[in-house]
């Protein structure tokens, strides 16, 4: 209030970030007694606190005659934390977004964007989806400089002065990308987001997700499976994204355990939570799940393999290793002399669990593959996934591995069709 007044008489640029609400969670017991009878008093109480003190600047704006010509944005970093953490009970839920903080469902990455420019912006609500980098472009459109240089980023004045894009426009395509589990539960994922349309690829195994936000904005029905073509376009784009902004590939953990795992992602789906009347009443149900977040070690871990298709060695006349970003695949797999193999270090000697990320186009199933190695095999039969380019991962059986060096080659058994499939990965995880 002190800085706007001693300012009012030459343009500024305030930015005023709070630190609550935020865990550990604190609040004088008389604003959490006034807020008795909501999901988390105590959280409650500190969003009161927010709303107190940005109307108090708000109000200085008023009193010092700035208000009609400030450009004022209210915004925050990521969704409400709709789970436990540290000693708290969940303080919120954005229902009817789905999970929340540290996720890549809109629980976790759609947020209050509330722009005031009373000299220039009428009420209303603005439905299209805009990024909170957008607004470093925007402030300088508006100050009538110029504005850094920006891979992602867009003027988007014209959106709130005309409040609709162009007639003729397309889609703005979105990308986010995770690279590391978060402490609410979260996973490594990638984001693809064009219109409607929300792609998304959970890294530990290629696997992928597609939702239309317009009808399912809760973001509860799967339709990869209904519309292949779909998700290996949006795939395509957001690998591309992801190259052109250098983005970190994810290695396979050597450390990784099966059974934490499961009892952090598996045996509780976070991401399901449903609200309960109170946060209180919904301790108990995370009791366990929190437990294990909190537990996370490397004792007693498995080990973890990833065999890449871009690292095979291929023996073929006509299989090859199609480059990212619209394939990163072994792909062209026609004729049935075709082999493709990796030398690889495995950390410890046991029986691994052989997982495969496949793709194979709609009537092209059929096909019976086998995984060698000097130990033994596996086989399996391709499944048609809908398209060559929407992989599938798909536990196919196990294998025997030394300590050191191994080899692992693929081979077709039976080419039922035209094509064998397409494969992206192998994984393999040592389970005894």
């Amino acid at each position: 209030m002190k800085f706007i007044q001693k300012n009012k008489a030459n343009p500024f640029l305030l930015y005023l970030a709070f630190d609550n609400p935020h865990i550990p969670l604190a609040a004088p017991a008389k604003a959490i007694e006034a807020n008795a009878k909501s999901f988390h008093p105590t959280y409650a109480a500190l969003v009161e606190s927010l709303d107190v003190a940005c109307g108090r600047v708000l109000k200085a704006l008023e009193d010092n005659g700035l208000s009609k010509n400030t450009f004022v944005v209210f915004a925050s970093d990521n969704g409400g934390v709709h789970i436990s953490e540290l000693k708290e009970s969940p303080p919120t839920y954005n229902t009817p977004s789905r999970a929340g903080k540290g996720f890549v469902y809109e629980g976790g990455i759609r947020t209050p964007l509330i722009i005031r420019y009373p000299g220039r912006l009428a009420s209303g609500v603005i439905s299209e989806p805009v990024v909170l980098g957008d607004l470093c472009p925007t402030i300088c459109a508006l100050a009538k400089v110029p504005a850094p240089a920006t891979l992602d980023f867009q003027d988007i004045s014209p959106l709130l002065f005309d409040s609709k894009p162009p007639a003729d426009a397309k889609p703005r395509a979105l990308f986010w990308h995770q690279p590391h589990y978060m402490n609410q539960g979260g996973k490594p994922a990638g984001v693809a987001r064009e219109g409607d349309w929300k792609l998304i690829e959970q890294y530990e195994d290629g696997s992928l997700e597609l939702y239309n936000l317009a009808k399912d904005p809760s973001e509860t029905t799967d339709l990869a499976a209904a519309e292949p073509t779909r998700v290996a376009a949006l795939r395509g784009k957001l690998e591309a994204w992801r190259r052109s902004v250098g983005a970190e590939s994810m290695k396979a953990n050597p450390n990784f355990s099966r059974s934490l795992w499961e009892d952090c992602f598996v045996k509780t789906d976070v991401t399901q939570l449903k609200a309960l009347p109170t946060s209180e009443a919904m301790r108990p149900l995370l009791a366990d799940w929190r437990k294990a977040m909190n537990d996370a070690t490397t004792e007693g871990a498995n080990s973890l393999i990833f065999l890449e298709a871009r690292d095979a060695q291929v023996k073929a006349t006509k299989m090859k290793y199609e480059e990212p970003p619209q394939k990163d695949t072994l792909g062209f797999w026609v004729n049935a002399d075709d082999t493709a193999s990796w030398t690889f270090q495995a950390p410890k000697a046991g029986t691994y669990r052989v997982t495969v990320l496949q793709g194979c186009g709609k009537g092209n199933g059929g096909s019976v593959v086998a995984l060698d190695t000097k130990q033994g095999s596996c086989e399996f039969t391709v499944e048609e996934t809908g398209h060559f380019q929407r992989f599938v991962p798909r536990e196919v059986g196990k294998l025997t591995l030394v300590a050191g060096e191994n080899t692992l080659t693929v081979r077709p058994v039976k080419k039922a069709k035209a094509a064998v499939m397409d494969l992206r990965r192998v994984i393999l995880e040592r389970v005894e």
